[in-house]
């Protein structure tokens, strides 16, 4: 199997998916406002801004950046820690969380119609590959 061959195509495929709007919408999703809003959507709405960081894999100033902006918008408050009062506390705020659950439902509305247009065996092998894609960089096999 020629891979050079097919590390090619991939890049290929991948600028050429760069136009396709699932790909565009779950990256936006991904990244910057949408993604702490939905980091704290999972986790109970509350983070510090440490975990941001780290799962964002952006320096504290961007993420500092992000979260005055949703702060500006009243998607989040900023609490001292009780428990450390050298910690801040991040806060999804109602209007945050409605924010996070409307975008949500757009792109899983979008992403359930992709599933269905690849149909039932090519949407679940869709997704085995991108499980094993993600194990495969968690084991940093390469």
């Amino acid at each position: 199997m020629d891979y050079m061959t097919l590390a090619k195509e991939f890049i290929d495929l991948r600028s050429a998916s760069q136009s396709i709007r699932i790909e565009r919408e779950t990256v936006k999703m991904m990244k910057g406002e949408l993604f702490v809003l939905l980091y704290l959507h999972k986790y109970n709405g509350v983070a510090y801004p440490k975990d941001l960081s780290k799962a964002m894999s952006a320096t504290t100033a961007r993420v500092a950046v992000i979260l005055n902006h949703l702060e500006a918008k009243q998607f989040i408050i900023r609490q001292n820690d009780p428990n450390d009062s050298r910690q801040t506390i991040i806060n999804i705020t109602e209007k945050g969380q409605e924010e996070i659950e409307a975008a949500l439902k757009k792109i899983l509305t979008y992403v359930a119609h992709f599933f269905e247009a690849l149909g039932e065996e090519d949407a679940k092998e869709y997704l085995r590959l991108q499980k094993k894609i993600v194990q495969i960089e968690k084991d940093q096999i390469f």
